[in-house]
């Protein structure tokens, strides 16, 4: 990941800050409209109230906005306008106005935020995937080719030297190549190796067998804490259950019309 520019962390600070001052904003608003007036609730439902339509009204034209206009100007102007609607609505808190002065601030800032929130998720999409490292894919596809080759290559010497050691027939063998990969899947798992090594050797060691594995041994060790029942009996096959769930539905699907096409 790279390092962010100066002014980028000036722009997070920024919208950290503006969103603070929004939930103290709001906070406060709400609370003095409650304990000073006797119809609180109707106030309190209208001031909120008038935040989502305005939202829900203003959000698309403020999204194109910002796709269309300048994104910086934008910002700065939003947050300009934040400053000078709270610093107008503070001639009216004690007055016989305060309501109405508190609902139009909270719409006005509602009506500046629909244009500002989508400039700033734009930006930080930019930002996001200027910073992000480029995946090569062509290093990745080689390194899963011949990692994957490797080790296709020693399943089948496992399997030669179980049937040669133990006598067994070949598709017994082939059981127990399948156990040896699963137990060092789960056991690698279990140190917490094998997702270095997927970084490393991308898809390489997500096949069926070892990704398998390793979703399940993954579940187990994440919820060990939550108890045998409860923790790791339930969510064992949280991601594996996906696995097993298409895989049947899969299988019925092309069997199906394995069926209906070549017949039994």
């Amino acid at each position: 990941m790279k390092k962010i520019s100066r002014n980028e962390g000036l722009l997070i600070l920024g919208q950290w800050t503006s969103k603070i001052g929004d939930i103290v904003f709001d906070y406060v608003n709400s609370i003095a409209i409650v304990s000073t007036f006797t119809n609180s609730m109707w106030i309190l439902a209208l001031y909120q109230n008038s935040q989502v339509v305005i939202n829900i009204l203003f959000n698309l034209i403020g999204g194109v906005v910002a796709d269309l206009g300048k994104r910086k100007n934008i910002i700065i102007v939003s947050d300009c306008l934040s400053a000078i609607i709270c610093f107008f609505a503070s001639f009216f808190l004690n007055s016989d106005c305060m309501v109405i002065a508190l609902v139009i601030a909270n719409a006005l800032l509602a009506l500046v935020f629909s244009f500002s929130s989508p400039t700033f998720k734009s930006i930080t999409k930019e930002i996001v995937d200027k910073n992000t490292p480029k995946e090569n894919y062509i290093k990745n596809a080689i390194i899963a080719f011949v990692v994957g080759g490797f080790l296709g290559s020693l399943s089948e010497l496992l399997l030669r030297c179980y049937s040669m050691w133990l006598n067994l027939p070949r598709k017994e063998s082939g059981v127990l190549v399948i156990l040896t990969l699963i137990t060092i899947a789960s056991i690698l798992t279990a140190l917490g190796i094998f997702d270095t090594l997927v970084t490393k050797v991308k898809a390489a060691l997500i096949i069926p067998i070892t990704g398998f594995a390793h979703s399940m041994t993954s579940a187990a060790l994440e919820y060990k804490n939550e108890g045998l029942v409860l923790g790791i009996g339930a969510n064992i096959f949280k991601l594996a259950g996906t696995v097993i769930l298409y895989g049947v539905v899969s299988v019925y699907i092309f069997g199906l019309i394995r069926l209906l096409v070549i017949g039994g």
